[in-house]
């Protein structure tokens, strides 16, 4: 149990948020399926949109950080707040 938290921890931001959106996906999509079981097959196209837009936004937003990290480097150099 260590481990697990010490590699978690130490792991990036954008690696934690992109398995909490993976757990989050994996949950949703049993709740819909379960949903779709239970109300006799009307599918919930406007919910199920609606938050696939914003997994979608918010990994690519992850990725447009990363992005501008490797090219700025600003992962090498330590910023000072006050200097910003």
């Amino acid at each position: 149990m260590k481990q697990v938290k010490a590699a978690w921890s130490a792991a990036r931001f954008a690696t934690k948020t992109l398995i909490c959106i993976a757990v989050f996906l994996v949950i949703f999509t049993g709740v819909q399926i379960w949903s779709f079981v239970h109300t006799g097959g009307e599918e919930q196209s406007q919910l199920i949109e609606s938050v696939f837009t914003v997994v979608g936004l918010e990994c690519g937003g992850l990725l447009l950080k990363r992005i501008v990290e490797k090219i700025f480097s600003l992962n090498d150099k330590e910023v000072n707040p006050r200097d910003l």
